[in-house]
């Protein structure tokens, strides 16, 4: 499993990170790739959360919750902007990116790109 670590590797390497990944998995074994794709918003990924929330907890959980998390999401909103905005080493993905790299590297059964975090990263499966 891989989530939100290969847009870090510049897209020059891009490749070889998923030829090793390809290397190292066993025979059969099953690969799970998810990345942030270019744009991402990490306001939508919060608020797709909280509606999640009032869905399964209720308005006044929900709330609760809501204080509660309300520091750490100030340093992810934080973060997040910073990592867009100045991180030069951060290469967010296009929408069909990682899949044509699991294909070209001759993983099977590619799946088809599914849209996870509010619709802001992708997630492809493959196996060896």
């Amino acid at each position: 499993v891989s989530v939100n670590t290969i847009c870090f590797v510049n897209r020059e390497n891009r490749e070889r990170i998923f030829r090793e990944l390809h290397r190292v998995l066993k025979q059969d074994g099953k690969i799970i790739v998810v990345n942030l794709l270019i744009g991402f918003k990490s306001f939508r990924i919060f608020i797709d959360h909280l509606k999640y929330e009032m869905e399964k907890n209720g308005l006044l959980r929900s709330f609760k919750s809501l204080f509660n998390l309300f520091p750490p999401a100030i340093k992810m909103f934080y973060y997040a902007e910073k990592i867009q905005r100045y991180n030069k080493t951060a290469n967010f993905f296009e929408i069909n990116e990682q899949r044509d790299y699991l294909i070209r590297i001759k993983f099977r059964n590619v799946s088809n790109n599914e849209l996870v975090f509010a619709r802001q990263a992708v997630l492809n499966e493959a196996i060896k």
